[in-house]
């Protein structure tokens, strides 16, 4: 009897704690912050402009290869928050008359993060710039914050048009967005109890205008006492005409400082002035932006939470402040795709640099095995990234939320796939502003290997598949010697009309179309029917290093049909599938019948649980021996 009592508190405890073992969730997206800190610079210390969240990565993981699928804000977060490609949610650009951002996120075949943790038991909570737009924010979570409007103290002329930076006094630094969001999250951490939580907070800065407070500015002045520096590898050199990208509203700025500006922002180089003035811009923002994130690990520390909560800080976008020429984001550029990304888990790992290439698509599953989440296989099969959990915490079984999902093999890294879009007057030969997404007509789809980072910009259009397109340019980069700590380091060089690299090209170009073809659909994994015909491997399992693969018609192909011999030093590593994923085919995935396995052995340890619980409370209450002896026993303990 003992041994059976004994025998049966223990799985009642088990079975508790393992209901209960689940983590919070803070995540924080900072609004178009690039890799710019001490850590990602290598400045950390007296020279740096971020000690907090230098700080912070002592505590985390810290991504160096992170990469969004927009460089855009809002189809970079749509993508994100609900783990669908923008292809499948054909979202590209914002601000369109024939698409509202608020129903795109509400049509996605799939719930939404915030959503999914709260069908999960959490309690969600949200403020700031999560969503694009507040809508979203106040329809996908329990509790947020309202919307703020800073008033306008930053006038720059007769014009009214805004200056590019200012600053705000010390006694009115309440007025700022930041500010109130980052109050409503320590209010929020304070009256939390009992509830497991999600709670997203989206800071505005470094987005512009650089309205920040007086500190801010006294402070990168005085790690610049001789003005912020300039973009070294600020020409053109060899970057393509599609890539350089019109930044409409920094042209507005530039107007402050020249009444009769009227020619495009990059097609005309600005002054050093004007120059130098936008980075000092963006350095203040970040310094603020650091201190707001700092307050916040602070207020969380001081709670009950801090042990038992991931915590999350990245960003929708990338940012150029002069490289190669250009400004702002929304181009096929490292600068403009590439993220900081730090996570911190109370049982991961501490203070170390990830260099794997992470997809932000993949934050979504990433998060919700790391909380502790099991996530039904009718979720798993809508999500298009893939968990890399066991990055964070290294015993965890990566992927395994995922593998059933029937590309897994496609998004796996060793790549990152972004796209990018433009609306172009060909007759005229310049830039249109979109006014809607029919008039998009040129998209670039960009992929980062290990090394390489090549873009195909191509002929877009509604009605005509990736597969009937046309390449109107190219663009291939070499990061080989690229640790990304020096945005004037990498991209200065366009190689695509180099042939030496024409097999690089042509494999990357073969890459590109296994991801964005999909017999000529979307690429999204419910409508998709699989023929290995029109998903050539990038090396055949049963051919020679010489077998030639065909060309994929119609498409321009960008190199010779000869497949590049492994022993070709210039060719990137080649994409297989890891061992246990599914292969792109017509066959069940066998993570299916794992999943299968797992319920039904969930569902068996349910239903015993539950008799063995009866069957103790029974005789807890009819039989006063039993009543007795389990007393004993927990008297003893």
């Amino acid at each position: 009897m003992n041994v059976f009592v004994s025998l049966l508190v223990q799985v009642l405890l088990f079975r508790c704690v393992q209901a209960t073992d689940r983590y919070n969730v803070l995540l924080v997206i900072i609004d178009d912050l690039r890799p710019e800190t001490g850590t990602y610079r290598n400045s950390e210390g007296e020279s740096s402009l971020t000690p907090n969240l230098d700080e912070f990565s002592k505590e985390s993981v810290q991504f160096q290869r992170a990469y969004v699928q927009v460089p855009l804000c809002g189809p970079s977060r749509a993508s994100f928050f609900t783990g669908r490609t923008p292809q499948s949610l054909d979202y590209y650009n914002h601000g369109l008359n024939d698409q509202k951002d608020e129903d795109i996120i509400k049509n996605a075949p799939v719930a939404t993060m915030p959503m999914f943790f709260n069908n999960n038991g959490y309690s969600t909570m949200g403020a700031g710039k999560v969503f694009h737009r507040q809508i979203n924010l106040e329809e996908e979570f329990q509790s947020t914050r309202p919307s703020q409007t800073e008033p306008c103290e930053c006038k720059g002329g007769p014009d009214s048009c805004p200056k590019l930076k200012c600053s705000v006094p010390d006694n009115k630094i309440s007025d700022l967005t930041d500010y109130g969001t980052l109050n409503w999250g320590l209010e929020k951490l304070q009256s939390v109890k009992d509830d497991t939580f999600f709670m997203a907070l989206g800071f505005r800065k470094p987005h512009m205008p650089f309205r920040v407070p007086a500190s801010s500015e006294e402070k990168v002045s005085s790690l610049y006492p001789n003005g912020v520096p300039l973009a070294v590898s600020n020409k053109r050199a060899s970057r393509t005409s599609l890539s350089n990208y019109y930044c409409s509203s920094m042209d507005a700025y530039a107007q402050v400082y020249d009444k009769d500006h009227t020619t495009q922002l990059n097609s005309d180089p600005f002054s050093e002035t004007l120059q130098r003035d936008i980075r000092f811009g963006y350095y203040t923002a970040i310094s603020w932006a650091d201190d707001v994130v700092g307050h916040l690990i602070d207020g969380l520390k001081q709670t009950d939470l801090y042990n038992n909560t991931i915590v999350v800080i990245s960003s929708d976008n990338g940012w150029q402040l002069g490289e190669h020429g250009n400004w702002c984001k929304n181009s096929a550029t490292e600068l403009s795709n590439r993220v900081p990304l730090l996570i911190r888990h109370p049982g991961g790992r501490k203070g170390d640099r990830e260099n794997t290439i992470i997809s932000m698509i993949s934050l979504y599953p990433t998060l919700a095995e790391l909380a502790g989440i099991s996530m039904p296989v009718d979720v798993a099969n809508k999500l298009h990234g893939r968990s890399f959990a066991n990055l964070v915490v290294p015993d965890s079984e990566s992927g395994r939320l995922l593998r059933s999902r029937k590309l897994d093999s496609t998004f796996h890294s060793p790549y990152a796939f972004s796209v990018v879009s433009r609306c172009k007057d060909f007759s005229a030969g310049e830039f249109r502003s979109c006014e809607s997404s029919d008039q998009i007509n040129v998209l670039g789809y960009s992929v980062r290997s290990d090394r390489w980072r090549y873009t195909e910009w191509r002929s877009h259009s509604k009605t005509v598949p990736y597969v009937n397109s046309y390449v109107l340019e190219q663009e291939l980069y070499d990061h080989l010697n690229d640790d990304g700590t020096d945005p004037d380091q990498s991209e200065n060089d366009n190689l695509a009309s180099n042939m030496d690299f024409a097999p690089v090209m042509y494999t990357l170009s073969l890459v590109l179309k296994e991801h964005y073809g999909c017999n000529g659909n979307a690429c999204d994994p419910d409508t998709i029917t699989f023929e290995p015909t029109n998903f050539p491997t990038l090396v055949p399992t049963t051919a020679s290093p010489t077998t030639t693969i065909s060309t994929p018609a119609p498409v321009q192909t960008p190199a010779p049909v000869q497949t590049p011999s492994p022993t070709d030093k210039s060719e990137p590593p080649v994409a297989t599938p890891a061992p246990g994923n599914p292969q792109v085919n017509g066959n069940q995935p066998n993570g299916l019948n794992e999943n299968n396995d797992q319920v039904v052995r969930n569902v068996t340890i349910g239903i015993v649980t539950f008799a063995l619980f009866t069957t103790f409370v029974v005789l807890m209450i009819v039989h006063p021996v039993f009543r007795a002896k389990v007393t004993g026993l927990v008297g003893k303990g």
